[in-house]
């Protein structure tokens, strides 16, 4: 590792302020780490970055991106990927593989930059439009039917007050704070909710399907899973 990746990986505490990112409030925080570099137009370094694997294409699409480095740089990488092209993430241990991101098509990604003046680099965070505009089946979408959104996870109580408010934004029936424990067991066991691939960040991706989340929530009353407050 040379001394500017030293810098970058080692001394450098990036947290980012995600006021538009999907976190519990609009207001939280992801502390991520440094992964390695991605070079298009020169290096820049990512902090942070989730893939998915998903029909029908399965390619490693990135979900959520979180990169530093010269405005050049990292404004490259973001043409890049919005084109639909594909690059990768290289770490410096050369024993471990490349992270290859593969968008399934162009403009898909939400983009925030800031200048990080004090370091003389830019932050730049891309987001999967199914992420930053989950479309929830009220949107009249017409992939509703199959839609999918992803959520960040920094803690367990924010991981359960998140799904809480994408199952409340999916179904038609009531739903209650003390239920988000119950969903988030049931939804990874019905096969609703599951794990990305994240590197330097958790994220899960859940799929906004209105009658099976339905039916997880009258089956948990049938059977007291869950009681009405």
């Amino acid at each position: 590792m040379d001394e500017q990746t030293s810098v970058v990986g080692s001394r450098l505490e990036v947290v980012t302020e995600t006021a538009k990112a999907p976190t519990t409030d609009g207001t939280g925080a992801v502390r991520q780490t440094y992964i390695g570099r991605v070079n298009v137009v020169g290096d820049c370094y990512c902090i942070g970055v989730v893939v998915d694997r998903r029909p029908p294409s399965y390619k490693n699409i990135p979900i959520y991106l979180s990169v530093i480095g010269p405005a050049t740089s990292v404004e490259a990488l973001w043409a890049k990927l919005s084109q639909g092209k594909e690059t990768s993430v290289v770490p410096d241990d050369r024993d471990q593989p490349s992270i290859y991101l593969e968008p399934n098509k162009g403009g898909l990604y939400t983009r925030y930059q800031k200048k990080i003046e004090a370091l003389g680099v830019d932050h730049l965070i891309l987001v999967h439009e199914d992420m930053s505009e989950p479309p929830y089946p009220s949107t009249g979408s017409d992939k509703a039917d199959v839609a999918a959104t992803y959520m960040l996870c920094t803690s367990d109580e924010q991981r359960l007050a998140k799904l809480g408010e994408h199952v409340r934004k999916t179904v038609k029936v009531a739903l209650f704070d003390v239920w988000f424990d119950y969903l988030h067991r049931e939804g990874i066991k019905r096969g609703l909710l599951r794990s990305c691939n994240g590197y330097g960040v958790e994220a899960m991706a859940i799929k906004l399907d209105a009658l099976k989340w339905t039916e997880a929530i009258t089956d948990g009353l049938a059977h007291k899973h869950i009681a009405l407050p």
